[in-house]
């Protein structure tokens, strides 16, 4: 068996400190330079990829708004779910991203936690027939009105009586009042006039949106829920698709995490971080800045502190 992309990189982080290879033998895998490499390598990376915006770990995914139930007790309006696997966020698409300027003394958005706090009201496009949609994509109807011997599957909201309903057990409906005995209906708090939205499970060309659900193609989301475009670095594993620049700045992190505890040689590792804060990350974020148009400046409250002090914010 031949070593791992992963090995790869331990051992041009060992190499970078003068030692030996690691070799395809449990004896060399044992030795305390695979295993010191093997320990810091997952902190290495995330560090670096959290340090820059690096082109080939940007993602961009929608996100739909957590329950309402759930809305920040202050500050902010809604929450909604940082993406998983989300190293830094770049930006949302709030009203900042799309052109007018902000207002008010509040930043339109932070990140607390595992989640991102937002102002963002975006409503989700209304469904059409005949029309591309990709997966991770949202859309909003307006609530149906129950009809008899029709399918209905789990999830799905529906209006009747001047109540909304949604359907807890999978059925073909017979009588309404039948089926809510058999508590294949739960009623809900929503108003019949709300919108429905669905993010989209499989890309494909949309039919009649009743056949679409059924093939799973839909999934529900929640009862007038809004949504947020998200930019972020996301946690790039997959070593084949780092430029080189990347593999050389985690590669150098790594070898600065290892350095001491292999030679306690303070020097050498004081020598590596200069080289990678004064000469690999200033060449990267060079040659990215490069590429794509001009990013905006956005405001941030450090900034404002930085060119006003504390008092009298404004965005620029």
């Amino acid at each position: 068996m031949a070593l791992t992309a992963v090995e790869v990189i331990f051992n041009l982080a060992i190499e970078l400190l003068g030692g030996f290879r690691v070799e395809d033998t449990a004896v060399s895998r044992a030795d305390k330079p695979y295993r010191l490499a093997n320990n810091y390598y997952p902190l290495a990376r995330d560090t670096i990829l959290g340090r820059h915006n690096w082109n080939e770990a940007v993602e961009q995914v929608i996100v739909s708004q957590e329950a309402p139930t759930s809305n920040p007790l202050f500050e902010y309006n809604r929450k909604y779910a940082r993406p998983t696997d989300s190293m830094k966020i770049i930006s949302v698409g709030d009203r900042n991203i799309f052109g007018a300027p902000s207002t008010g003394d509040i930043w339109p958005w932070d990140v607390v936690g595992e989640f991102i706090m937002s102002n963002a009201d975006q409503t989700p496009q209304l469904w059409v027939t005949e029309n591309d949609y990709v997966a991770g994509e949202y859309v909003s109807r307006k609530i149906e009105i129950w009809v008899t011997s029709t399918g209905y599957l789990v999830g799905q909201f529906i209006s009747t009586g001047g109540s909304v309903y949604v359907c807890a057990e999978a059925h073909t409906s017979g009588t309404f009042a039948t089926d809510l005995a058999a508590s294949k209906w739960t009623v809900t708090t929503d108003e019949v006039t709300d919108n429905v939205s669905y993010i989209c499970a499989i890309s494909h060309e949309s039919g009649t949106f009743a056949d679409d659900l059924e093939a799973a193609k839909w999934t529900t989301s929640g009862v007038n829920y809004k949504i947020l475009y998200v930019t972020y670095i996301k946690q790039l594993t997959d070593t084949t698709k780092w430029s080189a620049r990347l593999k050389d700045a985690i590669v150098h992190q790594l070898a600065i995490y290892i350095v001491t505890a292999l030679h306690n040689d303070s020097k050498q590792r004081i020598v590596l971080v200069n080289q990678l804060e004064q000469l690999i990350l200033p060449q990267a974020r060079s040659v990215d800045s490069q590429q794509g148009k001009p990013k905006r400046l956005f405001s941030s409250r450090h900034m404002r502190s930085r060119f006003q002090g504390n008092a009298g914010w404004r965005y620029y």
